[in-house]
């Protein structure tokens, strides 16, 4: 069996980000987290909020991470469909980061070259 293992949670509120507390009864699906960054790698599984998504952090083996996608897995069963897996893609809040401000560099650089 794989070692099952726990991540905060934190919510954007406002401009800034919140411990996320968990209620008595959340969904017992556990998210599988994949790193996107090259190489992609598996971090594990981790037992997070239900309502995880875009944008929410994540805190996990002192690291912190960016929540970029979130996909769920269905199977039909039964005459309807059931949710069986959780998956999230995330990447290293400094990483985030420097990618948001290369990317503000270039659509500055490419308005300049319009001019």
């Amino acid at each position: 069996e794989e070692n099952v293992e726990d991540a905060t949670l934190y919510r954007k509120r406002g401009k800034g980000f919140r411990p996320y507390k968990p209620r008595d009864n959340r969904d017992k699906l556990l998210f599988e987290v994949r790193e996107i960054t090259p190489p992609p790698k598996r971090l594990g599984l981790f037992r997070l909020e239900p309502s995880t998504g875009c944008g929410d952090m994540i805190e996990a083996r002192n690291t912190t991470f960016v929540i970029k996608k979130v996909a769920y897995k269905y199977m039909y069963s039964g005459g309807s469909y059931k949710m069986v897996s959780k998956g999230a893609d995330v990447k290293e809040t400094s990483r985030d980061a420097v990618e948001q401000f290369m990317n503000r560099m270039l659509d500055r650089s490419e308005d300049d070259e319009s001019l």
